[in-house]
């Protein structure tokens, strides 16, 4: 009996040690009642239920947004299929968040402007994050995106100032715009081959981005999309590459080469690399220099235009030449040209200049040329070659 009398006692003890637990209660369902929240004084928020979460909107809002400052952990039981349209928006203290492998669908704003969240797993079994979903979480420092998720969406990560680290799977077909705008922490990028389109503004102000590799499968790369990547040093733009909008790179001031593998231009824009030095050295397909000239603006903003055959040449380019004057009046003089064709060509592809030389350096007369661009080749016998761009004044 005694024994009993203790029992019945504890019971009670736990019943009344869990009902001070909980602060409150409700229902956040899109269903109504088919998905319950409870928020325990441990400052923990559990999600309980099947099915779809509600979405948050200007005539509703979760009743446990009332206790939103006291939210540190997110807990989503299994079950759950669907993260609402700004579910867990402005808890501005969370910190962690449990993701269920039942989840595929995390809606826009789910969880934006959670500053001191630093903790989030997506489960593989998600397909879709929504726009802006984690924007403003600038406490986060890494995400793996699930390899079923296709397209990455307006502002989906924007604004997460301390991600230094961000894996994009194969499946990803678009990176859209401002995806990763302003994730200044952030060293570099690796793109997949999946990714055909890179959007507006997708990683503007990555202000920490070193070097980006645009793969083959790109075939736009939309306007301002690299702007402001201060400290970006290396860009290698793909074969497919055909558009690369205005102010695409515009304040990259710190690149000190391009390698732009597509044997047509890419069109390009009178800001598309507004900042960028004009000398650098931009690496385009073997025999695409005329074209490059004449047929796209590339040759108008870029004065070192270099044909880079090493796929088809393994010798070229053994020695560098010189040019000085550049621009020049009446006359240049090319320094490394010994036992070498030298040649100049016009912007329409016309030789106006052929000669050898068995010299360490040659002077080309150009006084009786008209003013413009010119085109000078140094073949030497060994089949390496300089090319550079001259400016007749």
């Amino acid at each position: 009996m005694k024994n009993t009398i203790l029992f019945i006692a504890f019971i009670g003890l736990v019943l009344s040690t869990n009902a001070q637990d909980t602060i409150a209660s409700g229902v956040c369902g899109d269903n109504g009642d088919n998905i319950t929240w409870v928020l325990t004084n441990d400052s923990v928020l559990t999600i309980s239920g099947s099915g779809a979460m509600a979405d948050q909107s200007y005539d509703y809002e979760f009743e446990y947004f009332i206790y939103i400052d006291q939210i540190k952990t997110v807990v989503i039981d299994s079950g759950i299929t669907t993260i609402g349209y700004g579910s867990f928006e402005l808890c501005t203290n969370l910190i962690f968040v449990n993701i269920p492998n039942s989840v595929t669908n995390i809606k826009e704003n789910a969880f934006a402007y959670c500053i001191k969240l630093t903790s989030v797993i997506i489960p593989n079994s998600v397909d879709t994050i929504g726009k802006c979903a984690f924007v403003f979480c600038a406490s986060l420092t890494s995400m793996v995106i699930p390899n079923l998720v296709t397209t990455i969406e307006y502002g989906t990560f924007g604004s997460c100032h301390n991600l230094a680290s961000v894996n994009i799977p194969k499946s990803v077909i678009t990176i859209g715009e401002a995806a990763f705008a302003y994730c200044r922490s952030l060293p570099s990028i690796t793109i997949p081959e999946s990714v055909a389109t890179i959007g507006i503004e997708a990683f503007s102000d990555c202000s920490n981005l070193i070097s980006v590799i645009i793969p083959d499968s790109v075939t736009t790369i939309g306007n301002g999309a690299f702007w402001d990547c201060r400290s970006l040093k290396f860009l290698s733009i793909g074969r497919k590459v055909t558009r690369i909008e205005d102010n695409a790179f515009r304040g990259c001031f710190s690149l000190d080469t391009i390698v732009c593998k597509a044997v047509v231009p890419p069109v390009i824009y009178p800001n598309t690399f507004l900042n960028v030095p004009n000398f650098i050295p931009v690496y385009i397909p073997c025999h695409t220099l005329l074209t490059y000239y004449q047929k796209s603006a590339w040759g108008d903003y870029f004065i070192n235009l270099i044909e880079d055959c090493t796929d088809i040449n393994e010798t070229v380019q053994t020695k560098k030449i010189s040019v000085f004057p550049n621009p020049a009046q009446s006359q240049f003089t090319v320094k490394n040209t010994e036992n070498a064709d030298i040649q100049l060509f016009n912007t329409l592809g016309q030789e106006v200049f052929h000669t050898y030389s068995q010299e360490e350096s040659t002077v080309v007369e150009v006084g009786s040329l008209p003013q413009g661009v010119y085109m000078l080749k140094v073949l030497r016998e060994d089949g390496s070659f300089s090319v550079r761009k001259v400016v007749k004044q």
